[in-house]
């Protein structure tokens, strides 16, 4: 179809040229312009080509100007371009050093990354956090109101990584003023999550156990995603509790009942069971502290906290009581068998400590049973010891 159109306005233009060619050599016409005294004459059809020729070379001269226009904005084009791979590639390489802790270095290639970037304020938080890393608070700040004013409405966004920043600082100074930012985006937003979380932290950094402790409230209702951030903040207003109840008038019994009234998650951390036995202990509260313990090894019994009350002195008479009764659970438990020896010792039954003292050191090898072994053998432990104490002990229990 496309070449029979061609075919058709190719033989036109002939006919019509042959037209024009015939008019030509009839008559060429002439054309008259006179101005000023001064006249041309020319043919009509020299004119007419005249026309034509001008009509082109004006068009000729429009167009190149038009392209002069278009050829600056295509270097234009290409300049942005060319600006947008170098800042790319300068941000790229900023965040790679980030990685690898250069903060420096980090700082100064994402600084560079912004001037083209697409989102300059990314790169502007991580310089930010580049400089929190290094210490320069000031210059962190300056880099923050920068993020701030190059992306209208991102305040909230830029107050939460400032809040973020400072709370991994150690400065009291720094602790408050984050946690007063995070009051206000909390009032802006009730239910943020990651604000409430920020919060928490900072309470916590503080010190502030009775707001921690509000605060947690509040955060466990939003969510449940971080059970140990929850954990170890209820351990640690637990243990607040406890040792300031303790620490007021020292006294050890309030101190383990206000123990037991925390939840059993908290009761049973093992970190502040143990911390808490040894407070005790050194204060010389050997009985308290041998109560919380066993109390904490009925719910859950732990090697650790075994090995605590093991060594607690004074208490002799409950260890060896609680030894009896733990057999019966815990008859292969090495800590068990040391803990029943060092009171068939007490009672003189040297060798039933003996056998006590094997038992433990075939379960769990250990310097304390090896100890308590060459301790029975040097005492003279024999089997007829054994079955001597053993009578007296039957004899005993008939007449109870």
């Amino acid at each position: 179809m496309k070449v029979l159109v061609g075919i058709i306005l190719l033989v036109g233009l002939l006919v019509i040229a042959g037209l024009l060619g015939t008019l030509a050599g009839r008559d060429s016409g002439y054309v008259l312009l006179s101005y000023g005294g001064h006249e041309i004459v020319t043919s009509l059809w020299f004119a007419l080509f005249g026309v034509i020729a001008v009509w082109l070379l004006v068009r000729l001269i429009f167009s190149l100007i038009a392209s002069l226009f278009s050829s600056g904005q295509l270097v234009g084009r290409w300049n942005a371009r060319r600006k947008r791979s170098g800042s790319k590639r300068q941000t790229e390489m900023g965040l790679l050093l980030m990685a690898e802790e250069e903060w420096s270095d980090a700082r100064r290639s994402l600084l560079s990354g912004a001037a083209g970037a697409s989102a300059p304020m990314l790169n502007f938080l991580q310089a930010a956090l580049a400089s929190n890393e290094l210490g320069q608070i000031k210059r962190r700040d300056e880099l923050l109101k920068k993020a701030s004013d190059s992306t209208p409405g991102a305040q909230f966004a830029v107050d939460l990584a400032a809040a973020r920043m400072q709370l991994t600082n150690s400065d009291g100074n720094e602790i408050d003023i984050a946690i007063e930012k995070l009051v206000s985006l909390r009032d802006q937003a009730p239910r943020h999550q990651i604000v409430g979380e920020f919060l928490a932290r900072g309470y916590e950094k503080k010190g502030d156990f009775s707001a921690l402790e509000s605060q947690l409230g509040k955060l466990k209702r939003m969510r449940k995603e971080h059970p140990n951030d929850v954990a170890r903040m209820e351990t640690a207003i637990g243990r607040h509790k406890v040792l300031d109840a303790f620490a007021k008038d020292s006294d050890a019994k309030g101190a383990v009942a206000v123990w037991k009234r925390l939840d059993k998650g908290v009761r049973n951390n093992v970190a502040f069971v143990g911390d808490f036995a040894g407070t005790l202990a050194a204060a010389g509260a050997f009985t308290e502290a041998g109560e919380m313990l066993v109390d904490a090894l009925g719910d859950d019994w732990n090697q650790t906290l075994l090995a605590r009350y093991i060594d607690l002195p004074e208490i002799e008479s409950h260890q060896a009581s609680q030894a009896k009764s733990w057999l019966k659970a815990h008859a292969k438990d090495a800590g068990v068998q040391l803990l029943a020896c060092r009171a068939a010792a007490r009672d003189g039954n040297w060798s039933k400590a003996l056998e006590h003292a094997q038992a433990s050191e075939a379960a769990s090898p250990s310097a304390a049973a090896r100890s308590e072994i060459a301790r029975c053998e040097l005492a003279g432990a024999t089997p007829d010891d054994t079955a001597a104490a053993e009578s007296k002990e039957g004899t005993t229990d008939e007449a109870a």
